[in-house]
């Protein structure tokens, strides 16, 4: 009964229009320094993910720009002979391969981090307005788009391959 009284209370205050119906939001700090070591490693790890961030990005322009090499030979070899199309699909099939696998484990080193981060940034008492551990933006992820690359890349080397037969 007294969530009732409570909830009709807050109704009619927000329907007569009272201003301090609602409390006013409380930004807290952005990092209260309870503890130099945990922000010492908060700075640390996010450094981290930041590097590995790059690193997966850099990695994934490299595969690319082989991948387009590939293209380029595939279109450009003189011969129109089963043999060289197959050996350039293999390579760029195994390439596909080694790219994904290199991108995966960069991925599961940001997601890593991102738990620490997250970790520390609760010990920390950080605000969820203030943390940094993990953002959703709208559209399609990095994480899907840098996996899904190299497999369609795959897929289109072996489509390449079939239609040359």
């Amino acid at each position: 009964m007294a969530q009732v009284g409570l909830l009709r209370r807050l109704v009619r205050d927000v329907v007569l229009g009272f201003v301090d119906a609602v409390p006013p939001r409380v930004i807290e700090p952005a990092l209260p320094a309870t503890d130099p070591e945990l922000s010492r490693q908060l700075d640390r790890v996010s450094s981290a993910r930041s590097a590995e961030v790059s690193i997966c990005w850099t990695v994934f322009s490299i595969f690319g720009a082989a991948q387009a090499v590939l293209v380029a030979a595939w279109y450009t070899r003189n011969d129109n002979g089963y043999a060289s199309a197959a050996a350039l699909a293999v390579i760029g099939v195994l390439t596909c391969l080694v790219w994904f696998l290199s991108v995966h484990r960069s991925w599961q080193h940001i997601a890593r981090y991102e738990r620490s981060l997250f970790s520390l940034e609760t010990a920390l008492g950080i605000s969820d307005d203030h943390r940094i551990s993990y953002i959703r933006l709208p559209g399609i992820k990095a994480r899907i788009t840098i996996r899904a690359c190299p497999v369609a890349a795959a897929i289109g080397w072996l489509l390449a391959l079939w239609l040359t037969r």
